[in-house]
């Protein structure tokens, strides 16, 4: 069986405030709010996160092999049927 050691680990809290979470990941604290608040949205988050591996990852990948990457822009996006809420 492999021997697995802990990659990431985050948290997410309540507020008292409805559609707003205090989440954390190591030392970094910061809010998400619901789709529509004041603060960046658990779903900007995750799409942000998504994004972000990809660079990381490809970056890393082209390192490894001796390409040279000068510039890379990965984008997500989502749509949702206001109809259906």
């Amino acid at each position: 069986m492999a021997n697995l050691t802990l990659a990431y680990k985050a948290r997410a809290y309540s507020t008292g405030t409805l559609g707003r979470a205090i989440c954390n990941a190591r030392t970094h604290h910061f809010v998400a709010d619901d789709a529509g608040g004041e603060e960046l949205g658990a779903g900007e988050f995750f799409f942000s996160g998504i994004t972000a591996c990809a660079v990381n990852m490809v970056e890393r990948l082209a390192d490894n092999d001796g390409i040279q990457l000068d510039w890379m822009d990965v984008g997500v996006e989502s749509f949702r049927d206001s109809d259906a809420d």
